[in-house]
């Protein structure tokens, strides 16, 4: 769910590239992790595959992080100041 939400922040800020190149880091993640569990740690195919499948949304997720925070959250100079809270006023005295 976290991915969709991610890609659709993205796509409402018009700023599809990193969702491309999210794909490719997924694919390319699903290959290699996929190759090293089934050739070189000798996993079943089905427990390799499922890693493999993971990780690779674990990768292209992480990636696209650094991308919707930045969009949906602005720089703190185009940021609403925040409201105090009543209880903090009263602590005082």
């Amino acid at each position: 769910m976290w991915i969709c939400f991610q890609r659709s922040v993205l796509v409402h800020a018009r700023q599809t590239a990193p969702i491309t190149w999210a794909g490719i880091i997924e694919v390319t993640v699903v290959v290699l992790l996929l190759t090293v569990t089934t050739q070189v740690l000798s996993w079943v195919g089905a427990v390799g595959a499922a890693t493999a499948i993971v990780g690779g949304r674990l990768a292209g997720t992480l990636f696209l992080l650094a991308f919707t925070t930045r969009i949906a959250r602005p720089p703190a100079a185009e940021r609403p100041p925040a409201p105090e809270s009543a209880g903090a006023a009263s602590i005082g005295g």
